[in-house]
């Protein structure tokens, strides 16, 4: 799997129940921070920058994400992308188990996946990462 430049493979058991629930179900449009899905089956991916929470997010914290985008920052990544073939990382803890290797919550997020223009714009914001620009949101 080809990834942006700049963007850190992760693997998605580094999320814990809630923050992956959160990601499958919430419209990309109205998470915390810049991302989206990345192709079809393949995963989310996130800007690495701090966000604000809601109360409208609970049970979602995202403290565990929060962990992972200083991580990646850290390793000079402004990009991180969640999967559950994504690289386990030593410096995070794994919060799920996945049975069999699949993330039930990567296929919830494909279904909701059924706007053209959402799909249009994952696709233009892949091209840009590509492209090594910076992203307007």
């Amino acid at each position: 799997m080809e990834l942006p430049d700049g963007c850190l493979s992760v693997f998605s058991g580094h999320l814990d129940e809630d923050s992956a629930r959160f990601l499958a179900l919430t419209h990309p449009y109205d998470w915390p921070f810049p991302g989206g899905q990345f192709g079809r089956y393949s995963g989310w991916f996130c800007k690495c920058e701090q966000f604000e929470f809601e109360p409208s997010m609970n049970p979602f914290t995202g403290q565990e994400i929060l962990a992972v985008f200083d991580f990646a920052k850290a390793l000079k990544y402004g990009w991180v992308m969640f999967h559950e073939s994504g690289k386990r990382h030593r410096g995070l803890k794994i919060y799920r188990k996945l049975q069999e290797g699949f993330d039930p919550f990567l296929y919830g997020l494909f279904m909701k996946r059924d706007h053209e223009d959402w799909r249009r714009k994952t696709e233009d914001w892949l091209w840009t990462i590509r492209q090594k620009d910076d992203i307007e949101f």
